[in-house]
């Protein structure tokens, strides 16, 4: 139909110098999700379509999941609690301010 000099012309015309050719521009369907135009059936993309579906959960799951750590205050990695009064400590001290002796475990000897 068309050779090596087709050119593409606005408004629907394909033209390669002495003679003009009409197509028709086909319209497919533009997907709800991300607006880019879809060729399946219903149209939407199906990794849009699992997006769309799983919203809902994770949303609910980002609202169960933040309920739950909202009581609970994190561990911090290099503090522990004294067991008397509770209160966060360095690693490193052996002592409480309230006069609690850490239990000290011996290091392996080497050699």
């Amino acid at each position: 139909m068309a050779n090596a000099r087709t050119r593409l012309r606005k408004g629907g015309k394909m033209t390669n110098g002495t003679r003009t050719f009409e197509y028709s521009i086909r319209k497919s369907k533009s997907c709800p999700v991300c607006g880019e135009s879809s060729y399946s059936k219903d149209g939407i993309h199906p990794q849009c379509a699992v997006q769309l579906a799983d919203e809902s959960r994770k949303e609910q799951l980002h609202a169960a999941r933040k309920a739950s750590q909202a009581g609970e205050p994190k561990q911090k990695s290099w503090n522990k609690q004294c067991p008397q009064c509770k209160s966060q400590l360095h690693v490193r001290r052996k002592e409480c301010d309230c006069g609690h002796v850490f239990r000290q475990t011996k290091s392996p000897s080497k050699g």
